[in-house]
């Protein structure tokens, strides 16, 4: 499990929280809309939990994430880039959590 495990979350980590939160982070210091940018993150990591079959998880995190994203960005709460980076952990760490149990059950099915 060790090595294979890693990468796997090294990649979930880097597609579905890196890449979307360092373009939404690029958008915001070419003065885009802090509103319009975070969608970026959430769009991308919940629709790959959607198309991997998790459409209720998908559903209810990307619901949960932009409408405390936007409250935290309409009243000021936190600042923008606080706000993005915490938000955009949500989908990954569900991601994370998913592969974790696939990877648990395959181990688990070749030791029988």
């Amino acid at each position: 499990m060790g090595s294979k495990f890693l990468a796997g979350v090294f990649l979930i980590a880097l597609t579905i929280y890196a890449l979307p939160t360092a373009i939404e982070l690029a958008l915001l210091r070419a003065s885009f809309s802090p509103m319009g940018c975070m969608f970026i993150g959430d769009l991308l990591g919940c629709g790959v939990l959607f198309f991997l079959g998790f459409r209720k998880t998908a559903l209810g995190i990307y619901v949960t994430a932009t409408a405390l994203e936007a409250s935290c960005l309409r009243f000021h709460v936190l600042p923008s880039r606080s706000v993005i980076l915490a938000t955009n952990v949500a989908p990954a760490v569900a991601l994370c959590g998913i592969f974790a149990y696939l990877v648990a059950l395959d181990d688990r099915s070749a030791l029988e």
